[in-house]
């Protein structure tokens, strides 16, 4: 199952995922702030966690090690994916490739 929440929205309950993608463009090194907002409650025990992001010459920046620091529990993928902003529209074929 699949669903998209938005960062408008309060995520109370992960249980029913096995793997969490956290999608964010980068700000100043990492994801954008409000993330944490969202993440920081939630239990990511045993789950694993996949990154991407959009940047615009940082790559993933510290992104990976602080998703690392606010989910605990959870397995993280060392292997984001960054794609660069002004590349997103033509960003198809890798994102498919990488999931």
């Amino acid at each position: 199952m699949c669903r998209l929440k938005c960062v408008k929205e309060s995520l109370k309950d992960i249980s029913e995922y096995d793997t969490v993608y956290i999608m964010s463009p980068i700000y100043w090194g990492t994801y954008a702030p409000e993330l944490e907002t969202v993440l920081k409650d939630l239990d990511f025990t045993g789950k694993t966690v996949r990154v991407i992001s959009t940047h615009e010459g940082s790559g993933l920046g510290s992104m990976i090690s602080d998703v690392k620091r606010i989910c605990k529990g959870a397995l993280v993928d060392e292997n984001g994916l960054a794609i660069k902003g002004s590349k997103a529209k033509q960003s198809e074929a890798a994102i498919k490739s990488w999931l």
